[in-house]
């Protein structure tokens, strides 16, 4: 732990933030009128009625982030403000393993048709966005990162007043463990029309805010591909030995082995050109 913590706090993250924009470049001419002349592109109000003005939001979203080989949780809290029919703020405060990161503020314009619309952010591109009176929530595609990748997707977020409770924190297993196993394969390579030899590494982390990560390490032939981090929410039934990960929404069975101190699962992984890994696992614990 003490060269996590040094690492941390000497080598703050160098936010980029990242969105689904579109190139200005690449945006729709103005529109003419039957004159030829250009029609004022000043938003109108949208046909609803309603608007954001004055209205403060919040989303979160759990990743990952890694970092030289070690994978830690982080927790992307977005507070977005819209200051008038027309302008607002969007602010990032990010934490990795519960240590509070550099925060990034960005100003926006913005357009509203009751359903949605779009932010620009200037350099910085523009994103849609949707509005949904049932809470009511705003859905964006909002992602942030450094050279070792980003993290973030689709954010929902709620009033700020309206904001739900924090996920919950437990000191209860699995939470706060880490497992490991070890795979061995072949990797069919078409070019060549070759099976090749292939080594998994898989380590498995409970968070104890009810999220987790898989990371998988694979190298065909000695050569090391980039390491995957797939995130999960979790939850487990201490009666009956066996939870369920959960990865975008879809529950993933998984049973403990107390006197063999294990984890059981069953894995089907993608890795490319048609090849697969995974099948019955057994997590060993990293004590």
């Amino acid at each position: 732990m003490k060269k996590f913590f040094k690492l941390m706090l000497v080598a703050m993250l160098p936010l980029a933030l990242s969105l689904a924009a579109c190139d200005k470049e690449e945006a729709e001419p103005t529109p003419t009128d039957n004159n030829g002349g250009n029609i004022d592109p000043t938003p109108r109000p949208n046909p609803s009625g309603q608007s954001l003005s004055g209205t403060a939001w919040v989303g979160t979203y759990n990743d990952t982030y890694t970092q030289d080989g070690q994978t830690y949780p982080a927790v992307l809290t977005w507070s977005l403000d819209f200051l008038s029919e027309t302008n607002g703020t969007l602010f990032l405060e990010l934490t990795v393993a519960g240590q509070s990161q550099q925060p990034t503020e960005i100003s926006f314009t913005y357009t509203f048709n009751g359903d949605g619309g779009i932010l620009d952010m200037g350099n910085m591109g523009r994103v849609d966005y949707t509005y949904s009176t049932d809470g009511p929530t705003i859905t964006v595609v909002l992602q942030a990162g450094d050279d070792n990748g980003m993290m973030g997707g689709s954010t929902v977020f709620h009033l700020r007043d309206n904001n739900p409770a924090p996920t919950p924190v437990t000191g209860d297993f699995p939470a706060g463990t880490r497992w490991q196993t070890h795979q061995e394969t072949t990797y069919h390579y078409d070019s060549l029309n070759m099976d090749l030899p292939m080594v998994l590494d898989y380590e498995l982390n409970f968070n104890a805010d009810y999220t987790g990560a898989l990371v998988v390490y694979i190298s065909v032939m000695g050569s090391e591909a980039t390491p995957q981090s797939i995130a999960f929410e979790w939850n487990y039934d201490a009666a009956a030995s066996a939870g369920n990960f959960v990865v975008s929404g879809q529950p993933l069975p998984f049973t403990y082995d107390a006197s063999a101190n294990t984890i059981s699962t069953a894995l089907s992984l993608n890795v490319g050109e048609g090849n697969s890994a995974g099948g019955s696992l057994v997590f060993n614990r990293v004590e």
